[in-house]
């Protein structure tokens, strides 16, 4: 028995993001409502499909800022040539279909993270940073275990690195988004 002043408590409204940063440091955590004590949140939790859906969606809203961003600053031929096989037959074919436009859909997280490098917005200090770049290092190493289901996230030794995720997630999205804005407005 542990006494309850010596548990963790959080609220049946908190949000994933912030039981993941509490989660690494008890063994497990005391759901409350307005009842009182109503469940408890315990590491393996991490494998259910709420949390994975949520870090799949950081990652993928992510993944998709990179394409913009990599389809108005690196011209299509230079992508196409970025692509690998499989990903090049498979554009290949909806481009023949009409069902494509732009080659930067097909990209693996870490090409879209290589061709973003290369644009001059990931040089521009206004803009990005080196930090920035290891944030989103950080995010590409997680990806396929968010991804995957049958990749336990509650066995990752580096569970308290994963519980870093939302807020990596959250602070790429913002620059990311910022430079999205950035390239609209010169369009405009």
């Amino acid at each position: 028995m542990t006494p309850l002043s010596d548990c963790t408590l959080v609220s049946a409204e908190s949000s994933i993001a912030s039981v993941l940063q509490l989660l690494p440091g008890s063994r497990f955590l005391f759901v409350v409502d307005k009842r009182g004590l109503s469940g408890f949140i315990v590491r393996s939790a991490l494998d259910r499909h709420a949390i994975r859906s949520y870090l799949y969606l950081l990652i993928a809203g992510v993944e998709m800022l990179l394409a913009e961003i990599v389809k108005s600053a690196i011209p299509d031929n230079q992508i196409i040539t970025s692509l690998r096989s499989d990903q090049k037959s498979k554009f290949k074919q909806a481009y023949a279909a009409n069902q494509e436009t732009s080659p930067a859909e097909y990209l693996y997280i870490s090409d879209l993270i290589g061709l973003f490098a290369q644009t001059p917005y990931a040089s521009d200090p206004r803009l990005w940073d080196k930090p920035l770049t290891d944030l989103l290092i950080s995010i590409k190493h997680f990806r396929n275990d968010v991804m995957h289901p049958v990749r336990s996230l509650a066995a990752l030794e580096n569970v308290e690195t994963l519980a870093n995720l939302p807020r990596w997630a959250a602070e790429v999205t913002e620059k990311l988004r910022g430079i999205v804005a950035f390239l609209q407005r010169l369009s405009a």
